[in-house]
C-alpha cells in the first residue's frame, strides 16, 4: 500500500508546490504540461546528482580511512593517555583504530555504494509514478475551485471548502519556500566555514547541508555530526572550537530567528508535534515520510479546524498563541 500512497501523497503536494509556477507560465503561453515535464526532469536531475555525489565522496573517504584514522589515533592518544592515568584503566585506542581499518575495507566500500545506489534507484521508481500521478492531476489541482465545485455541487460548505484549500495551499508554498532559502543558507554557512578552515570536502558538505536541511528538527542536526568529527581530526583543538561554534551559532540564527520570523503563522506547529510526525512519517515512509511531515501535519490540522470535537487535537499539534 505504501508503494501507492507514497508517490500519490508526494504527486498532490508536489501539485500544490508547483500550482503558481505553472499558472504563471500558463499565462506566458507555454503549455501546463510542457512545464511540468521539464520541472520533473529537473527534479529528476537532482535526484540523480544527490546520489552520484553522495556515492563517489563515500568512496573516496574510505579510500583514505587510513589517513584519518591515523590522525584521529593521534589526536585522541594524548587525552586517552590522561584518562588511563586518572581512572587506572588501559584503554588502546591504536588498537581499536586497527579493528575499524580491519573492517572497512573495500569490500565494505563496494556494498555502501551498492545499498546507497539502490535506494537512489528506489527514489527513482517513486520518482517516477509520483510523475504519472501529477500528470493525471495536475489539471484539477490547477482548476481546483471548479473542480471542487463539481464534486461537492450546490453546498452551502462550499466556498468554505474553498477557502480551506487556499489556507493548506499558501501554507504549504510558503513553508517549502523559506525551508528552500534556509537550506541555502545553511549550505552557505557550512561551505564557507569549511572552505575558511581547509576542511576536506568543503562543496560536499554544502551540497549534502541543503538536502538534508529539509529533514525538519534533525537533518541539520545529523549533518553536523561528520563535519564536526572531520574538523576534530584535521584542526587544532581552538580552530574546531572556533568551527562548532560558528556552526551551532549559524543554525540558532536561522532555525530559531529567521525561519519562525518569515514563516509566521502559516505554520506555527508545535516543536513536539513535529518531532512526533518526523519520527511517525519516517518510520512509515521513510526520508520523503520525513520531508512531508510538516506539510502532512498542516494539512490534518487545517482539516481538524472543520470539526469543532477536534479542537483540542488542533490545540495540541499547533503553536502557543498561534
Amino acid at each position: 500500500m505504501a508503494n501507492i500512497l507514497i508517490p500519490l501523497v508526494l504527486a498532490v503536494f508536489l501539485g500544490i508546490l508547483f500550482q503558481p509556477i505553472l499558472k504563471y507560465l500558463k499565462a506566458k503561453g507555454i503549455n501546463q504540461y510542457i512545464s511540468l515535464v521539464i520541472i520533473l526532469l529537473m527534479l529528476l536531475g537532482a535526484v540523480t546528482l544527490f546520489g552520484t555525489v553522495v556515492s563517489n565522496t563515500l568512496n573516496q573517504i574510505i579510500g583514505e580511512r587510513h589517513q584519518y584514522l591515523e590522525l584521529l589515533d593521534d589526536k585522541t592518544s594524548a587525552i586517552l593517555h590522561a584518562w588511563n592515568k586518572l581512572s587506572g584503566n588501559d584503554f588502546n585506542f591504536t588498537s581499536l583504530v586497527q579493528d575499524i581499518i580491519s573492517h572497512i575495507d573495500a569490500n565494505w566500500a563496494l556494498r555502501a555504494s551498492g545499498y546507497l545506489l539502490a535506494e537512489v534507484g528506489d527514489s527513482t521508481e517513486v520518482f517516477l509514478l509520483t510523475s504519472v500521478f501529477l500528470i493525471f492531476l495536475i489539471d484539477s489541482i490547477m482548476n481546483y475551485p471548479s473542480y471542487i465545485a463539481y464534486l461537492i455541487g450546490q453546498s452551502n460548505n462550499r466556498n468554505h471548502i474553498i477557502e480551506r484549500f487556499e489556507v493548506v495551499k499558501k501554507s504549504i508554498v510558503k513553508y517549502i519556500i523559506v525551508k528552500a532559502v534556509a537550506s541555502f543558507s545553511m549550505s552557505v554557512l557550512f561551505g564557507l566555514t569549511a572552505l575558511s578552515f581547509n576542511l576536506d570536502f568543503a562543496y560536499f558538505w554544502a551540497f549534502i547541508t541543503f538536502f538534508m536541511y529539509f529533514i525538519p528538527t534533525v537533518g541539520a542536526f545529523v549533518v553536523t555530526i561528520p563535519v564536526m568529527v572531520l574538523a576534530y581530526i584535521q584542526l587544532s583543538f581552538p580552530s574546531f572550537i572556533i568551527l562548532t561554534s560558528i556552526l551551532f551559532v549559524g543554525q540558532f540564527v536561522i532555525a530559531n530567528l529567521i525561519e519562525p520570523r518569515y514563516l509566521g503563522n502559516s505554520v506555527s506547529l508545535s516543536p513536539v508535534s513535529i518531532l512526533v510526525g518526523l519520527i511517525f512519517w519516517g518510520y512509515s515512509w521513510g526520508i520523503i515520510g520525513m520531508v512531508l511531515s510538516v506539510p502532512i501535519l498542516i494539512v490534518i490540522r487545517e482539516i481538524l479546524k472543520n470539526f469543532p470535537d477536534f479542537n483540542f487535537f488542533v490545540r495540541l499539534i499547533s503553536k502557543r498563541n498561534s
